[in-house]
């Protein structure tokens, strides 16, 4: 029986050399003060003359609001900012105020990219690259286009990368052909695809009929994956989020003849009479990525809304 599960695999592969979306960069008529407003990831860090290796800055982000900042960092307490900028200087200067002291520095902005050199304690830098023994950093940021989707019509919200691909496709699923939506978001960054698929199902599964339905996806995503690529599946196990009980599984792959590996994992539950799949295909490192468990623990359910059942 081919599953929602199957469903999605196919289509992630199928499409992940699809054209990218439209350029999603803010409007060029914005002011730098407006455009310096939303999340950052860091993706480039240097001290002292040299660059810092990724460990020591990839998944911490700054979050910049009107007036206010904040930098995350993992395993250190947030640091907020009261900043303020000046874009008629060259080059460009932004001063950050935290309890217990101050940051000058200067800034370049070209839509989703973002350099900030700063001195910590010392004069304001006059160019973007630091040198040993001179306290300063300099920081590259790239804008997060992570945002929230909320679809009334199929009773979900849920967080992905940016722009969101819609289609959908006929499969054989519990009580005969169903058709599955797909929402589709590629990261650039990560060089991944990460999809959210939901079928209808003929009518509330519960018990065990549910669990025969989950492990029935499992077993065929994992038979039709290995006809493609081959493939090493990793033990499967339950999960409990936000009330929500399911199946996670994760997949190695190897593309024959070639050194390419990569990673897919899975998030598969039923809620109500409509079965969920929360996918991220993607290079070999996407399993340790923290952006699949920011996915996954986004998804919300509503309540309120009356799910449609498209059937042939």
């Amino acid at each position: 029986m081919r599953t929602l599960v199957l469903a999605i695999v196919l289509v992630a592969l199928a499409n992940a050399t699809r054209a990218q979306p439209p350029d999603q960069s803010p409007s060029t008529t914005k002011t730098d003060q407006e455009l310096f407003v939303g999340v950052w990831s860091i993706v480039g860090l240097e001290t002292g003359g040299r660059p810092e290796p990724d460990k020591n800055y990839k998944g911490n982000t700054f979050t910049f609001t009107k007036d206010k900042a904040v930098l995350r960092e993992r395993g250190f307490q947030n640091i907020d900012f009261n900043y303020s900028i000046d874009s008629t200087k060259s080059p460009k200067t932004i001063d950050l105020k935290m309890k217990g002291g101050a940051l000058k520095g200067i800034y370049k902005i070209d839509g989703d990219d973002l350099v900030m050199c700063v001195s910590i304690g010392g004069s304001r830098p006059a160019d973007f690259a630091t040198k040993a023994g001179v306290p300063a950093e300099t920081f590259t940021l790239r804008r997060s286009r992570w945002e929230r989707h909320t679809n009334k019509s199929f009773g979900f919200s849920v967080e992905m990368p940016g722009h969101i691909e819609e289609w959908t496709r006929n499969i054989d699923g519990v009580g005969g052909p169903a058709l599955t939506t797909f929402f589709v978001a590629p990261h650039d960054d990560e060089k991944s695809m990460y999809m959210l698929a939901v079928t209808p199902l003929p009518g509330k599964l519960e018990g065990k009929d549910a669990e025969d339905a989950l492990q029935t996806a499992r077993k065929s995503l994992i038979a039709e994956v290995a006809g493609m690529v081959k493939v090493m599946a990793n033990p499967d196990r339950d999960f409990k989020a936000n009330g929500i009980d399911g199946k996670e599984l994760s997949m190695t792959t190897e593309i024959p003849n070639s050194q390419e590996s990569g990673n897919i994992r899975v998030r598969l539950f039923i809620v109500g009479d409509q079965m969920f799949g929360l996918m991220v295909a993607g290079p070999e490192e996407i399993g340790r990525s923290r952006n699949v468990d920011r996915f996954w623990g986004s998804f919300r359910k509503l309540g309120a809304e009356k799910s449609p059942r498209p059937r042939d």
